[in-house]
C-alpha cells in the first residue's frame, strides 16, 4: 500500500505519476477530517498508459463526475485528503479487487 498526502505538492504529484505508470489498480481517497473514504479503480492497458494518475488528476484537479468527492475536496481543501494505492492489479482482476 502506498499513501500520499500533501497532494497539492508538485513533487508528490510527480511521485504518484511515476509509481502508477503502466499499472492498473485500486485506490482510496480519504478525507482526513472525517475519515470518509471513496474506493475506485483504474485500468491501464499499455505500458505507456497511466490511468491511475489520470484518475488522481481528475478527482483532485479536473472536473470529475463524482460530485460527492469533488464537493468534499472543495469544502475541506485538498490538503485534508490522502490518496492511497491499495493494490496494483492484473488488468483482468482490477474490477473484482475493487469490489472486494
Amino acid at each position: 500500500m502506498l499513501i500520499f498526502t500533501n497532494l497539492q505538492n508538485s513533487q508528490v504529484q510527480y511521485q504518484i505519476k511515476q509509481f502508477c505508470q503502466g499499472k492498473s489498480g485500486v485506490y482510496k481517497i480519504t478525507n482526513l477530517k472525517n475519515n470518509k473514504i471513496y474506493i475506485g479503480s483504474a485500468l491501464t492497458k499499455t505500458p505507456s498508459g497511466n490511468r491511475l494518475y489520470i484518475r488522481f488528476r481528475n478527482h483532485f484537479f479536473n472536473h470529475h463526475k463524482n460530485f460527492p468527492v469533488k464537493n468534499a475536496i472543495k469544502n475541506y481543501g485538498i490538503h485534508n485528503f490522502s490518496w492511497e494505492i491499495l493494490e496494483f492489479t492484473l488488468l483482468q482482476n482490477t474490477r473484482i479487487r475493487e469490489s472486494y
